[in-house]
């Protein structure tokens, strides 16, 4: 028996992409802000439209600006207004994270702290981790700072929602069985994470990320087919608003 669910909302709209640099660049030349970001000195003006390798996602208040800087690769810029709510500016944060590892090459996001800034170091739940330090990263007014410098990788790219879509997954997919699919947190985490990639176009990055880490854990690699994956199971078959599972026999 075949089974069709809507997919459950995953909370992109949170930051939409945008072309137009002026809302970023307000938020950037704020007196309250200009001071703290890693740019030059002066008002900070950026190419407007933006260059198609870049993206630009705006949230209420909030702007993440990623420049692409090699394949793969993406040094992320973060401006936020004073007085967003950090539950709103976190929320914001996950769907721009999310937007870009589904929707772009992105394998790996790269951000740097300044050490007069430390309120802008990246949340350490999305998976970031501190990769050096350097003692004289800017020249603030004739001031030598320091900088914290941080990386994310797609592989240790964590989000609450993960162990949701995955655990929602699971729930359907037995619908199709007579027996029940022992609870694995762990798999849930990761069955999550290339959905979340897989409803946002990035279907070859999904497999092959969950397949990286289904042999390394015992469980059967997924194949790319036509709409979505199969598993020795079964087929998953994604659209925009929905899920559908096929049972193989």
């Amino acid at each position: 028996m075949k089974v069709r669910e809507a997919t459950p909302d995953r909370e992109v709209d949170a930051a939409q992409q945008v072309w137009s640099t002026g809302e970023y660049e307000r938020i950037a030349n704020l007196p309250e802000i200009r001071p703290y970001t890693a740019f030059g000195c002066g008002r900070i003006e950026l190419a407007n439209p933006l260059h198609d390798a870049h993206r630009l996602y705006m949230g209420d208040g909030v702007g993440f600006l990623f420049l692409k800087q090699q394949p793969g690769i993406y040094h992320l810029h973060t401006v936020s207004e004073p007085g967003v709510r950090p539950k709103e500016r976190y929320r914001a944060a996950r769907a721009a994270a999310r937007r870009l590892f589904s929707e772009t090459d992105a394998l790996s996001i790269y951000t740097m702290t300044p050490h007069d800034a430390p309120h802008a170091a990246p949340p350490r739940t999305f998976g970031f981790q501190k990769w050096f330090s350097r003692n004289a990263a800017l020249n603030r007014r004739g001031v030598a700072v320091g900088a914290d410098y941080y990386r994310l990788d797609v592989d240790r790219w964590r989000d609450p929602q993960h162990a949701e879509l995955g655990a929602w997954l699971h729930s359907l997919a037995e619908q199709t069985k007579d027996d029940q699919h022992p609870f694995d947190f762990a798999h849930d985490i990761e069955v999550g994470r290339a959905m979340a990639l897989i409803l946002g176009g990035a279907i070859d990055k999904a497999v092959a990320l969950f397949n990286t880490w289904a042999l390394f854990a015992g469980y059967a690699p997924v194949r790319r087919i036509e709409g979505g994956v199969e598993t020795p199971e079964e087929k998953i078959l994604f659209s925009k608003s929905s899920v559908e599972i096929v049972p193989c026999r």
